[in-house]
C-alpha cells in the first residue's frame, strides 16, 4: 500500500518537472495506467503548469487523469490543489463532464468532508453559489469545523466581488443546519462568525438576530470559551448599535460585556477594545474609563499593565493605542 508520505513526495516532484516534460508524463501514463504515483505526479505537474484556454483543447491526459482520481481517491487532500483550470477557463463540455464526476462522487461518499472540500476547491470559481450549497449540506458531519468557516468566507467574498453586492442572506440557512448535539462552543462558533460576516456586508439587522441568539442560547460557564464569545457578542451588538447611532445601547453593551464571567481567554488576553475604541471616538470617555476599572482585578496577562496608561491617555483627551486588543 502507497503511504501518504509517498504521494506526498511524487506529487512535489511533479511540481518540479520543466513544462517540457509534459509530453513524456502523458506517455508514461498511457503505458502504466494503473500507476497511482505516476498519476500524482501529473498532478503535481498540472498545478505547477495551468494551461490557458487557447490550448485547453489537446488536454485529454489531463482532463481524464483529474476524473481518474475523483472517481477513484475523491477523498484525498492533493485533489483541492488541482482542476481549478477547469472551472475557470475550460469549455463548457470539459467543464460539465468534471463537474459531473464531483456530483457522483460525493453521492457515492455521502458525509466525507474531505470529499466536500474537494468538490468546493473546483465549484468555488465558477460555481460560487454551487460550492456554498455544499458547505451548507456538509455542515452537521462537521460541526465547529474551522475549515467550514474559512471556506464559507473566502466564498461569500467571491460571491459579493462577482454579483456587486452582499451575498449574507444565505447564511439564515446555516444555524438551523448546526447539530447542538455536537456541543454548544461549536454552534455559537458559527453564530459569532455570521454576525461579523453581516456586519461586513452592512447587514446589521441579521448581525442583531445572531448575536441575540446566541446570548438567549448559551449561558455563563457552560463552556469557558463560550464566556469570552459571550463577551464578543456583547461588543459586537455594541458595535451594531454605533452603527446605528444609538450610543447609549452601546455603551451599555459595553458594560455588560465587561459582566460575563472570567474565562481563561479573557483573564489571559483582556478585553475586546474594539467598542470601548469606537465609544472613546464618539467622546463618551466615562464609560470608557468605567469599562477600564472593571478589568483591573481581571485581566492578568502581560498586557494589562497598558490599563492605567489607557485612562490616563482617555482622561487626557487622547485615543490609546489598544494595540492587539482591537482585532477580536
Amino acid at each position: 500500500m502507497i503511504s501518504e508520505e509517498e504521494l506526498i513526495q511524487e506529487f512535489i516532484k511533479g511540481r518540479r518537472l520543466p513544462r517540457e516534460d509534459g509530453p513524456d508524463l502523458y506517455k508514461a501514463l498511457l503505458a502504466e495506467p494503473d500507476n497511482v504515483l505516476l498519476r500524482v505526479r501529473l498532478l503535481g505537474y498540472i498545478e505547477a503548469h495551468p494551461l490557458k484556454r487557447s490550448s485547453l483543447k489537446a488536454t485529454g491526459a489531463r482532463v481524464e487523469n483529474i476524473i481518474w482520481f475523483i472517481t477513484n481517491m475523491p477523498h484525498h487532500r492533493l485533489l483541492s490543489h488541482t482542476g481549478i483550470e477547469y472551472s475557470v477557463d475550460a469549455p463548457d463540455d470539459v467543464y460539465e463532464r468534471i463537474a459531473k464526476c464531483w456530483m457522483d462522487a460525493m453521492a457515492s461518499h455521502p458525509g466525507d468532508v474531505q470529499v466536500v472540500f474537494n468538490a468546493v476547491a473546483f465549484f468555488e470559481f465558477h460555481q460560487p453559489r454551487t460550492s456554498l450549497k455544499l458547505l451548507l449540506a456538509s455542515l452537521p458531519a462537521a460541526p465547529g469545523d474551522t475549515d467550514h468557516l474559512y471556506l464559507m468566507h473566502r466564498i461569500y467574498r467571491r460571491i459579493e466581488h462577482r454579483e456587486g453586492g452582499c451575498a449574507f442572506r444565505a447564511t439564515d440557512r446555516i444555524l438551523p443546519k448546526l447539530d447542538k448535539r455536537s456541543g454548544p462552543n461549536a454552534w455559537a462558533k458559527y453564530g459569532i462568525f455570521l454576525a461579523e460576516l453581516a456586519m461586513k456586508c452592512g447587514e446589521f439587522e441579521d448581525a442583531k438576530k445572531h448575536l441575540e441568539n446566541f446570548l438567549q442560547n448559551t449561558r455563563p460557564n457552560e463552556i469557558y470559551d463560550l464566556d469570552f464569545e459571550r463577551h464578543r457578542a456583547h461588543t459586537l451588538l455594541g458595535l451594531v448599535a454605533l452603527k446605528e447611532g444609538d450610543v447609549q445601547r452601546a455603551s451599555e453593551e459595553l458594560r455588560a460585556s465587561a459582566e460575563v464571567p472570567d474565562s481563561p481567554a479573557l483573564t489571559e488576553t483582556g478585553p475586546s477594545m474594539r467598542l470601548a475604541q469606537d465609544l472613546t471616538r464618539a467622546g463618551e470617555k466615562d464609560v470608557v474609563v468605567e469599562f477600564l476599572g472593571l478589568w483591573k482585578d481581571r485581566w492578568v496577562g502581560p498586557r494589562s499593565v497598558f490599563l492605567e496608561q489607557w485612562e490616563d491617555e482617555i482622561q487626557l483627551g487622547q485615543e490609546p493605542d489598544f494595540g492587539p486588543n482591537v482585532s477580536y
